[in-house]
């Protein structure tokens, strides 16, 4: 059981009554379709302390291909559970991160390893490089980098426009280059860069040669994990878009007794992660909805059985909100 003390975190530090409890909230529990019966059960699960006990009572199932790589978890009762009866408890799911827009979300990412990491494992992404295809786009895409002076987004995009052909790449980047004006002249460098330089290494001394050499190796070794880094941001991007990232929208405050919406974008912990999701409502056994604590101001979702699940049974819920690519095209047909 995990339990966290927030009293902390809350402006007023006194806990609210049940009753009071259930009198801010009742809208929500309307809109979610909590039951009656696990107001109180909810209730507390939140207070004093926020009890995240969900893995008494289930358990994450790793499926795995044929060679033995995860591909995906489920959400199961556990055997010695048995069975999760229809409405009989309420847990708590914790959002791992949430964000605003996709173009911040990515610079979030570039700059926090440790979310990276996290998300990696949710989502079952198989950490850096995995095909020859990225093998091979990866290293030319360092080429580019390196022989034009420019970053890995710029040099994707050429190597993309390019379709995969390193010396055209490299050409466009001149191009571009020469046409922004932000950079100096450097045909020279990508002219030397082709050539085979056995006849000028003889020149160098050894001792330099091998200083030249460890400083080339570790630069080497940045860029290599620089651009693992990009492929498995690039990814995890890629799979909040297809849906493992939901929203909802929340009202801000303004004068004159004005409201204005905004929309926030969430990935759920390693439990709600591993819940199915259905566009079929019939096909659901659980429900998984946002819910805010207004007393401490805290988002969290909350997951319950709507019908009976058994240990053989996989957790199916529907969303909370269409996924990011879903959204997009809806918005883009409204236009």
């Amino acid at each position: 059981m995990n339990v966290k003390n927030v009293d902390n975190e809350s402006d007023n530090n006194q806990i609210p009554t049940f009753e009071l409890f259930c009198q801010v909230h009742i809208g929500q529990f309307l809109q979610i379709g909590l039951p009656e019966t696990l107001y109180k059960p909810l209730y507390e699960k939140l207070y004093p302390v926020e009890v995240f006990d969900a893995g008494e009572s289930l358990q994450l199932i790793a499926i795995e291909s044929e060679d033995d790589e995860v591909l995906e978890f489920n959400l199961k009762v556990k055997e010695e559970k048995g069975e999760l009866k229809k409405h009989e408890d309420v847990f708590l799911i914790d959002h791992c991160w949430t964000w605003d827009t996709i173009e911040n979300a990515k610079k979030i990412l570039e700059q926090n390893h440790l979310i990276v990491g996290r998300l990696v494992n949710i989502m079952c992404i198989k950490e850096g490089i995995d095909t020859e295809e990225d093998l091979d786009e990866a290293k030319n895409i360092s080429i580019i980098m390196q022989q034009c002076d420019i970053n890995y987004d710029v040099a994707k995009e050429c190597y993309l426009e390019a379709g995969g052909e390193l010396i055209n790449s490299i050409l466009i980047a001149e191009e571009k280059k020469n046409d922004s004006n932000q950079f100096g002249q450097f045909e020279q460098a990508i002219l030397n860069s082709l050539i085979n330089k056995d006849d000028d290494s003889n020149n160098n001394n050894n001792n330099n040669n091998n200083d030249d050499d460890d400083k080339n190796e570790n630069q080497n070794n940045k860029e290599e994990e620089e651009n693992d880094n990009k492929i498995e941001i690039n990814k995890i991007i890629e799979k909040m878009k297809e849906g493992f990232a939901q929203s909802y929208v929340f009202a801000v405050p303004l004068p004159d007794n004005q409201y204005q919406y905004q929309r926030a974008w969430y990935i759920l912990d390693e439990i709600g992660s591993s819940i199915e999701f259905t566009e079929n409502k019939e096909e659901e056994n659980c429900s998984c909805k946002v819910f805010v604590d207004s007393f401490r101001g805290i988002t969290y979702s909350i997951l319950f059985p709507t019908k009976d699940i058994s240990s053989d049974d996989t957790f199916i819920s529907t969303r909370n909100s269409e996924t990011y690519n879903e959204l997009i095209k809806r918005e883009k047909q409204k236009k």
